[in-house]
């Protein structure tokens, strides 16, 4: 939790654009220097995580922007299907209970956008790189706005 993968690669790319996308994967990181060579703006947390110490080194690239996109763990259509007591349902809520905790840690310092796969372009455990770069754009241009005032409290 103290690194991100691509930081070093894409600094350049993240203090012009003043946008940096947040992945799990170094795969990701990879798939975003295919679609933008020089342009790439995708760090990795190796994980479902965003630590302090992470946060810290975005903010100074002079960062305005930060992108979630996480892989897609559940599929929201057929979890919200099932009763609150489904472990399935659990799952995914709890899911969304840890993203809305890592909006709430961002929102204070950044414009905070989540890739939300509503239209189910992605497969589970996909990431929003995975299916293409067409894929990946349709998810950024609809990429969902948190503001601080929607977020959970999550203790």
């Amino acid at each position: 939790g103290l690194n991100l993968y691509g930081l070093y690669q894409n600094a350049d790319a993240i203090r012009r654009s003043k946008t940096a996308c947040i992945v799990e994967s170094e795969k990701s990181v990879m798939l975003g220097d295919t679609y933008f060579n020089d342009n790439n703006f995708a760090v990795a947390t190796c994980g479902f995580n965003v630590s302090d110490a992470q946060i810290s080194l975005i903010a100074d690239l002079g960062v305005e922007n930060i992108v979630l996109g996480f892989d897609k763990d559940f599929d929201e259509a057929e979890c919200l299907k099932l009763p609150p007591e489904d472990p399935k349902r659990q799952g995914y809520e709890r899911h969304c209970k840890r993203l809305y905790s890592i909006c709430n840690k961002l929102v204070t310092q950044f414009n905070v956008y989540v890739l939300w796969d509503r239209e189910g372009l992605l497969s589970a455990k996909d990431s929003p790189y995975d299916r293409g770069l067409a894929t990946f754009e349709s998810l950024w241009k609809n990429k969902v706005a948190i503001d601080g005032s929607l977020c959970l409290d999550v203790g």
